[in-house]
């Protein structure tokens, strides 16, 4: 996959994740373990400055914590595979 763009969460100064788009609008979101579940991830992805586009995510079956961050970010169910769940989100 070729990156398109991405950028650096902070928090007082201090990276505490990032969000990356690739091609065809997919995207990966990271945060530092420490930041997890206090809302820093879905303050990320509504921020996303991809206003009028369709952004699609691919998370693992077993990344429940990831699933529901993305449904909290409003993400709908795509499509499924054995192993993975697509969402999307249209901007």
């Amino acid at each position: 996959m070729k990156k398109k763009c991405g950028w650096v969460a902070e928090l007082d100064g201090n990276p505490i994740g990032c969000i990356c788009l690739y091609d065809k609008n997919w995207i990966h979101i990271s945060v530092l373990p420490e930041y997890r579940l206090k809302g820093f991830g879905k303050q990320m992805l509504e921020k996303l400055p991809v206003k009028g586009m369709t952004v699609w995510a691919k998370i693992p079956n077993s990344n429940v914590a990831a699933i529901k961050l993305f449904q909290g970010a409003d993400y709908t169910d795509y499509d499924f595979t054995r192993d993975y769940v697509i969402m999307q989100r249209k901007y």
